[in-house]
């Protein structure tokens, strides 16, 4: 069984965190580009953009840090539970049919 078969969270939670790399990437280049002249500004994106920035909430690093660890052990101890109550179903069952 491949690790993307066995850990399906983890592994959905590394490809959005990719995606959103990507796109804070892409904004962070339009952003670049722009104040190097190389793009000319369009004001809607400008908005949307300073819309977006407004909607994140203030937390200092430090809680935030401690709050996504905090959600990261509850995923992954989620993940290990129905792991090991799929493993203990497999024994019942190969001890039902003995």
């Amino acid at each position: 069984m491949s690790q993307k078969m066995r850990w399906p969270l983890t592994w959905n939670l590394l490809r959005i965190s990719a995606r959103i790399q990507d796109a804070l990437s892409t904004v962070l280049q339009y952003a670049e580009d722009v104040l190097s002249g190389k793009v000319s500004a369009d004001n809607t994106v400008g908005r949307f953009l300073m819309s977006l920035v407004n909607q994140v909430p203030k937390i200092a690093a430090e809680d935030f840090e401690t709050m996504l660890n905090s959600n990261i052990n509850d995923l992954l101890m989620v993940t290990y539970l129905a792991n090991l109550t799929q493993s203990q179903i497999a024994l019942n069952e190969k001890l039902v049919n003995l």
